[in-house]
């Protein structure tokens, strides 16, 4: 890149003294002028106009996927919070067999007037009650992942929004922008500056030395007095060449003779 740099600099620098030495300084000018935009790293304004548009097509094409990423997430989360509710519903109902076994080995116990209740019942009860704390951490959980879900769904629900919310800013100022770009075009182009004396008189210079070549080269070739002689063999109407002088002159008309 270095070494480009450099290149482009010297370059410049010998058509500068060529130029200073030939006269011919307009071609350095135009050269320095490409070479300074192209070192600068500038860009006309119309193919920025088309990067932006470019972006906000992308942000596009990002849109939807979030949009997608949302659709899963709202599938996760609808999946847990079903999952949930059918376990809480088997707890619930784990809960009244667990009551029904604990008054069932009560009443036994009561009658009795004894702590040694039925073997069978006991073991029961005791299995239930596993199983009931079992679901029960099942539904913690559950919870703390719905809740997770839940949390992550909005937040991800939040940021898409957003995002829509400043790819449609952005979209309001590219076509601002473009309608100021139309405006501006319409009006330099009607009412534009008028070019410099200095710029007219090299431009005139320049058209009068690029005819005068062009009369050099149709002489060579006898373009002229192929011309010359279509113009002397052409017939002349002597009678009105008369009467225009007699119109300049304001004498009266010379009239034919009849016989």
């Amino acid at each position: 890149m270095v070494t480009r740099v450099l290149g482009v600099a010297a370059l410049l620098v010998g058509l500068t003294m060529v130029g200073k030495m030939t006269g011919l300084d307009d071609y350095p000018t135009v050269v320095y002028r490409q070479a300074a935009q192209w070192l600068s790293g500038q860009v006309p304004p119309e193919v920025e106009i088309e990067r932006l548009g470019l972006y906000i097509e992308r942000l596009d094409t990002e849109l939807a996927d979030s949009q997608r990423t949302r659709a899963e997430s709202g599938l996760q989360l609808s999946k847990a919070r079903k999952n949930l509710a059918n376990v809480s519903a088997s707890v619930e109902s784990m809960r009244g067999a667990l009551c029904d076994t604990r008054n069932r080995l009560k009443d036994q116990l009561s009658s009795t007037c004894s702590s040694q209740g039925d073997a069978d019942l006991t073991r029961t009860l005791k299995k239930r009650m596993e199983q009931y704390k079992l679901k029960q951490s099942e539904v913690e959980r559950l919870s703390v992942v719905v809740a997770r879900l839940e949390k992550n769904h909005q937040e991800l629900d939040e940021s898409i929004q957003q995002r829509q919310s400043e790819r449609d800013l952005l979209a309001i100022r590219l076509q601002a922008i473009r309608s100021e770009m139309n405006v501006l075009a319409l009006v330099s182009g009607g009412k534009g500056k008028l070019p410099s004396r200095d710029n007219l008189v090299k431009g005139k210079a320049i058209a009068e030395k690029i005819e005068d070549i062009l009369t050099i080269e149709r002489a060579v070739v006898g373009l002229e007095d192929q011309i010359a002689q279509q113009a002397s063999s052409a017939p002349v109407d002597a009678l009105e060449v008369v009467r225009q002088a007699d119109s300049l002159l304001g004498s009266q008309p010379v009239h034919m003779s009849q016989n």
